[in-house]
């Protein structure tokens, strides 16, 4: 479970959600982009594991919904389809999550939120990778992984039913 996230933490972003949303903003067009439009269906799969409540008290946009976004933007602009997945156990969180989630779903953005534990929805996600064959599908989680901490990307063929193979 994700610590960290309570009292006045969705007030607005601190320092390494700035950090963490200049990442995001710079790396997933560019890796959806390229990897989707190598992809038979122009699909690419995004988990968020750790996804929060979307948006900041103060309208901002926290990282689940720059993801959003950006998953509209490779749409309209490009043809691409970022099929996002959104998983949050905390249940406040996860209710103002899914009202994020569902604008972007009712402008045509695929996405889907899961209330609870990250592990409850990666077999789905993976499965939904391998369906629908995406070449290169990423999963991005915040986890306690010894080797990165808290943020780590993996292609989705380097996971194994029981968890990633670190070692790809």
């Amino acid at each position: 479970m994700s610590s960290g996230t309570g009292g006045s933490y969705w007030a607005d972003k601190a320092l390494p959600s700035v950090f963490k949303h200049e990442l995001l903003k710079r790396y997933l067009p560019q890796f959806g982009g390229m990897t989707g439009s190598r992809s038979h269906d122009k699909r690419v799969v995004y988990l968020d594991g750790y996804a929060g409540e979307g948006r900041y008290e103060n309208g901002e946009p926290a990282s689940a919904e720059l993801a959003l976004r950006i998953a509209a933007d490779l749409q309209s602009r490009a043809g691409l389809t970022l099929l996002c997945f959104f998983s949050e156990s905390q249940p406040k969180s996860f209710d103002l999550l899914h009202e994020v989630v569902q604008q972007y779903r009712a402008s045509g953005v695929l996405a889907h939120a899961h209330r609870g534990e990250v592990d409850g929805v990666l077999d789905q996600v993976v499965d939904r990778a391998e369906q629908n064959r995406c070449s290169s599908s990423w999963i991005r989680a915040g986890c306690s992984c010894p080797r990165t901490g808290w943020w780590t990307c993996w292609p989705a063929s380097c996971r194994t039913r029981s968890g990633p193979r670190l070692s790809c």
